[in-house]
């Protein structure tokens, strides 16, 4: 068939080395896994935890912490405390309904903190079109006239080419494919055609993330900030914190998703399960390599078993239930006196975001996403003034061009943050590699450039108007002055024919 052979094409493009993309069984374990999941949510709630099975929301504890690590809105002692000590904090995400939202409130006492929430019903509430007439839903994708046959983005080739593949088709695999971990639709490029740019008609950004400073870099300057996503289950994204020191908000139209966050104070290595690398002949033996060996040399991943694959399902399925084990370890080592400085400020959160829920992100938050049934959604990520100066620290050095048109334009639009950005650089004695006053005259030049070609242009063109209408009147009068000579002569020749047809004229010709 052929989705079949498209599938096929793209997943030896995505990952070539694997031959068998159903070698771990993830097809037949994953539904007990799901099961499993819903199952404590129910019980959660039955026993008043934090779990709320009507919500569809299910939180770890934090298994140790210390008071100086929870946000400061939630510090039992306002955020001064530094002794470890078992704690029992509110659940995260904080769950919020989107049509009776303070923004104030948002911005000030859990953006500002940084403080994950759940946000419901804004498609709702902000009358988004794809909520309101289902265009978003499976079917109606798979009908769309001018959506089907447009090929999107479900992986990159060794390269960093993107492979693409028609929607029809992708729908198509994700009913049938029985792949571990499958490829999943995370395209940036639907503003680029008329087909997809449909996409965007279907949503608005929420207007609490609307105070998007990027909003003033140019859209070829920018760098990718927004995509549509279409996951079959057990696809995802493993655990990873958005570039630039950004923030995100993804909102989710169609099935289940299940989330696990770690604070910024975690470790990379931890989040990611990067800590110990197990050597043995098989899956069940191992030697364990202890935190101060280099990761060089040690060439491996925490909780990874040799051979074992670390996709978005073998990571929730796993290697993250084997991080927590190991977490709960170092907490019973800790009350016994035995510090286990890993895990001193470990923190993990899990639940499931269900239709209609818009999760939002802190910047630094580590953040890992597992689709529990098939999804459609839209995420975005943002830089608002609250996280500004995190922003432009990476910023400055990551997007150096960006960043001179950036302050330049700040310096318009929002003064106190370009004036921001100025001390941080001196204060951090940071040398920008783009003079944004040199950038800034570079811009104007061509755009007095741009703007005289653009006359020169137009007086070129109406002078050849001029000249074309110059040239159709000469014409013109041309041709109506053969139409009057043809037309004389042909008056003087009716007469003549017409007076040598008459009797006196046969007469006097005999």
């Amino acid at each position: 068939m052929p989705w079949e052979k498209e599938m096929e094409r793209a997943r030896r493009g995505h990952r070539p080395s694997l031959k068998n993309w159903e070698r771990d069984g993830m097809y037949e374990k994953f539904p007990a896994f799901v099961r499993s999941i819903r199952q404590q949510q129910q019980q959660r709630s039955s026993d008043g935890d934090d779990g709320d099975d009507d919500k569809g929301i299910y939180c770890m504890r934090w298994l140790l912490l210390p008071t100086s690590s929870l946000p400061t809105s939630f510090s039992e002692d306002g955020g001064s405390g530094s002794s470890t000590k078992s704690i029992h904090p509110p659940s995260l995400p904080v769950v919020l309904d989107g049509a009776n939202l303070d923004h104030n409130f948002f911005a000030s006492s859990l953006e500002a903190k940084g403080i994950p929430c759940i946000i419901r019903n804004i498609p709702l509430a902000e009358g988004w079109r794809c909520h309101s007439n289902k265009s978003w839903e499976l079917s109606a994708l798979y009908n769309d006239p001018l959506l089907r046959n447009r090929k999107f983005k479900c992986g990159e080739d060794d390269d960093g080419k993107s492979i693409r593949v028609k929607l029809k088709h992708f729908l198509q695999y994700q009913q049938h494919n029985k792949d571990d971990s499958p490829l999943y639709v995370f395209d940036g490029a639907f503003d680029d055609d008329r087909k997809a740019k449909k996409i965007l008609d279907g949503y608005e950004i929420p207007s609490l993330f609307r105070d998007d400073l990027f909003r003033f870099v140019s859209e070829s300057r920018r760098p990718p900030y927004r995509w549509f996503l279409v996951g079959p289950e057990r696809s995802g994204t493993t655990v990873h914190i958005d570039p630039l020191a950004t923030a995100a908000w993804n909102t989710l139209l169609v099935g289940q998703k299940r989330w696990v966050l770690f604070p910024p104070q975690v470790p990379k290595s931890l989040a990611k399960g990067k800590r110990y690398v197990y050597r043995g002949e098989d899956d069940d033996v191992g030697v364990l390599f202890p935190p101060q060996v280099p990761k060089s040399l040690a060439k491996g991943k925490r909780y990874v078993y040799r051979g074992e694959d670390d996709e978005a399902v073998h990571y929730f399925m796993t290697i993250l239930p084997r991080i927590q084990s190991a977490a709960r370890e170092a907490a019973k080592r800790n009350f016994t006196g035995d510090r286990d400085d890993v895990f001193s400020d470990f923190a993990c959160y899990e639940f499931t975001q269900n239709p209609g829920d818009t999760v939002f992100i802190p910047n630094g938050w580590w953040h890992g996403v597992l689709n529990l049934t098939h999804t459609v959604g839209i995420t975005q990520n943002f830089c608002s003034p609250r996280n500004f100066p995190q922003v432009w620290k990476k910023t400055r050095t990551g997007r150096k061009m960006m960043a001179a048109k950036w302050i330049n334009q700040l310096d318009g639009k929002y003064p106190d943050l370009a004036k921001l950005a100025r001390e941080m650089n001196i204060r951090d004695n940071f040398v920008m590699r783009y003079n944004p006053e040199t950038v800034k005259r570079r811009d104007e030049h061509k755009k007095r450039m741009k703007q005289q070609r653009r006359l020169l242009l137009d007086s070129q063109q109406q002078q050849r108007n001029n000249n074309n209408n110059n040239s159709g009147s000469d014409n013109n009068n041309i041709e109506k002055s053969k139409h009057n000579h043809h037309s004389t002569t042909n008056h003087r020749e009716h007469k003549r024919t017409r007076r040598d047809s008459s009797p006196n004229s046969v007469v006097e010709g005999c």
